[in-house]
Parts: structure tokens; C-alpha cells; sequence
């Protein structure tokens, strides 16, 4: 049966999502976005990959990109999110996801109890699932699978938060984006081994501002730059680090004073 429910007002992605995830009654639940979508045996799969693997709290099925104009019925796509599968061990696996949140959000299923043992979605934070999933690997006992079939159709619009075209709403993105990332790995800063908060931390920051340099956000760039020379894992780190570091961004800098 499908039960179709309607918000009065607009209330967000993750209030939307919680609000769901507390009148849901299935043993498993499938999120997904309005602008992705997945095969018909898509389900079937990854609940007989929960059947097989009871151990697995969190299923990952593998996805396709799909250009902004296409539509259901009509897509036609072969660049695959994950071209070699991925690493879930769970040695080492929350650092992992620190780094590069590794985990493709759009094609996860999740057991409800997942959700009644460690609660629903942190309204306060724009990139939930990257929350949501330190908060669970944190715990060492949250175990995820895979499903190497190419199941959901993920879309990324052109002014969604994660996307990188070079329009008039990047810079505002950009800056959400980054502070989201800086919020999540200040809250789970207690789950790093000694010294990886920073370098991680520190590697978001110069990344983030290679991409102002290269896509003429001069102002967030000078911003990010005050920033790393403010964070104190900045003089923590090795001197060798630093400079290779501020020679990289030296090198970006000049190239683009070159372009204009």
C-alpha cells in the first residue's frame, strides 16, 4: 500500500525525513530524493542482501549518474558512482568516511532499529547522511554491505548543494557546504585516533580554498586562508606539511592572477 502524506509548510529535507522516519512501521527504510530513482528490482535486492547478511545494520547499493535534463523512462547513463567496490571494513571505516564521506547516501537502506537505537537525522547540520553515518561507525557496532548492482538513477541539479557548476549560487553552496563539514567533524572529533582530527580537518580547508582559487571565489578564499592559519592543528602540523601546502596554493594563486 502507498500512503502519500503532505507537509502544510515547507519544513527542510531533514525535518521532512525525521518527521517520516517516526511514522514509519517497516523493518527497513529506503530514503530517496524526488530527482533520483531506482530500478523496479531495486528493493527486492537489497532486503534479500539483508536477509543473507544479518549482521549488516546499513545496505549500500551501487548507482548511476544521470544528466540534470534526463528523465525516468528515459535515462540513459553508464558512469557508475562506484566504478571498483568500495571499502566497508570496519577497520579504519570512520576515517574513511571523515575524509570523503565515501558512502552514496542515495543508495542506502537502513534498518529501522537503526534509527530507534541511535535516533533520526541532526536537524542542525545541512549534510545529514555524513553525520548520520560518523554517529553510527563511531560506535563500532554498526556494520554496512553492498549491493554491486547499479540500482538508483542519482541526478545532481545544477543548484543543489553539492553540486560544483560555476554559477551565480556557488559561492553561497561552497561556504554552506564547508561549515556543514566543519560542524560534523567538530561533533565527532572524540571518535579520531590522536592527530587526525586536525589533519583532516586542516586538508577540508585547504581543498575547499584550492577550489575558491580555481573558480575565482577570491573573497571565500581569503577567508579560508584566515581560517587554517587560525585553527591551532595548523602550527601542529609538520613544518615539511605546511609548506608543500602553501607552495600548492602559491602555485593556484598565480595561475589565476595570470588569467585575468
Amino acid at each position: 500500500r502507498v500512503e502519500i502524506l503532505c507537509n502544510e509548510v515547507n519544513c527542510g529535507v531533514t525535518k521532512n525525513i525525521n518527521r517520516m522516519l517516526a511514522m514509519a512501521k517497516g523493518a527497513y527504510i529506503k530514503i530517496l530524493a524526488s530527482d533520483d530513482a531506482m530500478l523496479p528490482e531495486a528493493i527486492e535486492e537489497m532486503v534479500n542482501c539483508f536477509t543473507e547478511n544479518p549482521q549488516y545494520s546499513v545496505v549500500v547499493a551501487n548507482g548511476v549518474r544521470v544528466p540534470e535534463e534526463q528523465h525516468y523512462g528515459n535515462f540513459n547513463a553508464s558512469v557508475k558512482i562506484y566504478e571498483e567496490a568500495p571499502d566497508f571494513s570496519p577497520e579504519g571505516f570512520f576515517t574513511r568516511v571523515a575524509r570523503c564521506n565515501c558512502i552514496f547516501a542515495p543508495g542506502a537502506m537502513v534498518k529501522r532499529s537503526v534509527y530507534q537505537t541511535y535516533g533520526c537525522y541532526d536537524e542542525t547540520i545541512p549534510i545529514e547522511d555524513m553525520e548520520y553515518w560518523l554517529r553510527l561507525l563511531k560506535t563500532g557496532t554498526v556494520f554496512f554491505g553492498y549491493v554491486a548492482d547499479p540500482l538508483i538513477y542519482y541526478r545532481i541539479n545544477s543548484n543543489s548543494m553539492s553540486s560544483v557548476a560555476n554559477n551565480a549560487g556557488l559561492e553561497k553552496r561552497r561556504r554552506r557546504m564547508h561549515n556543514a563539514v566543519m560542524d560534523i567533524l567538530q561533533k565527532h572529533r572524540d571518535g579520531f585516533a590522536p592527530g587526525v582530527f586536525e589533519e583532516i580537518t586542516l586538508s577540508y580547508m585547504f581543498n575547499e580554498r584550492a577550489f575558491a582559487v580555481r573558480n575565482g571565489l577570491t573573497r571565500w578564499a581569503a577567508e579560508l586562508q584566515t581560517q587554517q592559519h587560525q585553527f591551532s592543528g595548523w602550527n601542529a602540523l609538520p613544518l615539511k606539511k605546511r609548506f608543500r601546502m602553501g607552495l600548492r596554493l602559491m602555485k593556484m594563486d598565480l595561475r589565476t592572477l595570470c588569467r585575468r
